[in-house]
């Protein structure tokens, strides 16, 4: 029942900020003003709004019309999710990254996605230990309900000042993706290093900015550090599984990614089928990890492609892992969005929220991470994101957790 389209906009609505059901017709529409009251008479009785009060019409004719809030989110929690069948799990995820897919594709059309430099967006892939894997999908659920704590603050400060509230959505997932391909061989290490965190060192030759926009030109530069954050590769095997028409072209990028500090090269192989040729190895320095202050420094249009580039690849792994299977095969596996009304200060305290979890989440890479040719290891993706939206965007959701 809490599945129907205008009951979860009703509940997403008045999470946010109370309203009456002849208010929420005006405003977004329904089959009839009658039917939306059978809608708003439902849900009271079943617990998911509450009657605040009655206020008194406009020129004071008429009876006065019932406000409502909502008692909370649709949300559906662990103990639920774990009791669903794989299927419908899936069919539940579907739509959720449905959804997820409009909020952002709104925002982008609208122009408000990237029109706060402060706005979080970030992702990554880990290769962690399994115990550490639980642990972060359950610090991400943490951090889910935080998230809608700081909701029902802002909401408190809105009543009582005059400042314009702020559209905010937020995404959060983490899910496991299909293993990485092993390198059986081994590689011989040239020297001792390995990824220490985002790759920005101030004392390089090459301007920032410079070596930012060269990483974004080319989505297959992101690519590329995105697939050697876990794991030791040459050209040839990134071009295999890039399907790159050329391991020259790779080549070129790697050597590129290289001199700008992006990557490293940790070994070399002779002999065999190489015929006397050399095979360097890379890694990645780390994930491509940008702070406001590097954000604001970037064009309107460069913030636009870099976070565009960024959700790609996020869709890439999303497909990867429906397609192998391992996207809903955890139960503890978290997926949700949600739109928020906050001030400025929510809208600090969510952004700080979402930094401190990715921050955690890099953390505990470089200390619980394992090699990719370990058997014991646990294959996840993790993605954040904290950006506006425009005002009309706002759509009832089902957030599963």
């Amino acid at each position: 029942m809490y599945a129907h389209p205008i009951r979860l906009r009703i509940v997403t609505e008045l999470y946010m900020r109370e309203m009456s059901p002849t208010r929420y017709f005006e405003e977004f529409g329904g089959a009839s003003k009658n039917l939306v009251h059978w809608h708003f008479k439902q849900l009271a009785s079943n617990g998911w709004l509450r009657k605040v009060r009655s206020e008194k019409r406009q020129h004071g004719r008429g009876r006065p019309r019932d406000v409502y809030r909502a008692t909370e989110l649709a949300v559906i929690g662990d103990d639920t999710w774990r009791e669903l069948p794989l299927s419908i799990r899936s069919a539940f995820s579907h739509r959720t990254l449905a959804q997820m897919r409009e909020q952002v594709r709104a925002a982008f059309v609208a122009d408000t996605f990237d029109s706060r430099t402060d706005r979080h967006l970030t992702w990554t892939p880990v290769l962690l230990e399994p115990e550490a894997l639980a642990e972060q999908l359950q610090a991400m659920t943490a951090c889910f309900w935080a998230v809608l704590e700081e909701q029902a603050d802002a909401r408190a400060r809105l009543e009582r000042s005059d400042e314009e509230p702020i559209l905010m959505t937020v995404v959060l997932a983490g899910f496991e993706s299909p293993p990485v391909s092993e390198d059986k061989e081994g590689v011989r290490p040239s020297r001792a290093r390995t990824p220490v965190g985002p790759a920005v060192d101030p004392t390089s030759e090459v301007p920032w900015m410079m070596r930012l926009a060269k990483v974004f030109v080319d989505p297959l530069n992101l690519k590329i550090i995105t697939a050697l954050n876990l794991e030791t590769l040459s050209p040839s095997q990134l071009a295999a599984r890039f399907e790159s028409p050329s391991v020259f072209s790779v080549d070129r990028r790697c050597k590129l990614l290289t001199e700008l500090g992006w990557i490293f090269k940790v070994g070399e192989k002779t002999g065999g089928e190489r015929r006397g040729a050399t095979e360097n190895f890379y890694r990645a320095t780390g994930p491509a990890v940008f702070d406001g202050d590097d954000w604001h420094g970037l064009s309107a249009a460069a913030r636009k492609g870099a976070s565009a580039t960024t959700f790609r690849q996020l869709w890439e792994k999303v497909g990867e892992a429906i397609s192998a299977g391992t996207f809903d095969a955890r139960v503890d596996r978290h997926l949700t969005w949600c739109s928020l009304l906050v001030d400025q200060e929510g809208w600090n305290q969510v952004i700080e929220l979402l930094d401190d979890c990715f921050a955690e989440l890099l953390k505990v890479c470089r200390a619980r991470s394992v090699a990719p040719s370990s058997s014991t290891g646990s294959m996840g993706t993790f993605f954040l994101a904290g950006f506006e939206s425009p005002q009309a965007s706002a759509a009832g959701h089902l957030s599963v957790l």
